[in-house]
């Protein structure tokens, strides 16, 4: 079954998004049991949910490679996302990715191009 994001607004006001196949099935995988699904005013089916939430999908040469969450390359991502730079350009250990950034409602698409790791032959040491 196809797994859906919810989002909960609780009576203290604050709202909190879960992705479930069903409201109930995204409340026990987050660990709220009955007791505390009493302090939901009330749920909907999120259109959109936050940019934390949203899975970072990256492409190279236009293939997808995989999803990126917990990574250095999603954290930087991320921050750059925030900072509003456009293309995102992502560094780690001697790689350079020029990433072109599309926000989806449930994701973030990252169409990534590689740029060779950089040749040190020849450089005075």
């Amino acid at each position: 079954m196809t797994e859906n994001w919810f989002m909960f607004h609780w009576d203290d006001g604050k709202d909190e998004y879960l992705k479930g196949v069903s409201p109930d099935d995204a409340c026990n995988k987050a660990g709220y049991g009955a007791g505390a699904l009493k302090a939901i005013d009330y749920w909907k089916q999120a259109k959109e949910i936050p940019m934390d939430k949203k899975e970072i999908i990256l492409f190279e040469n236009d293939k997808r490679e995989y999803t990126a969450e917990g990574t250095m390359f999603a954290k930087q991502l991320r921050e750059q996302l925030e900072s509003g730079t456009s293309p995102a350009v992502v560094k780690i250990a001697g790689h350079t990715w020029t990433c072109d950034i599309e926000i989806e409602p449930f994701a973030v698409v990252a169409r990534c191009t590689h740029h060779e790791k950089p040749s040190f032959v020849g450089a005075n040491t």
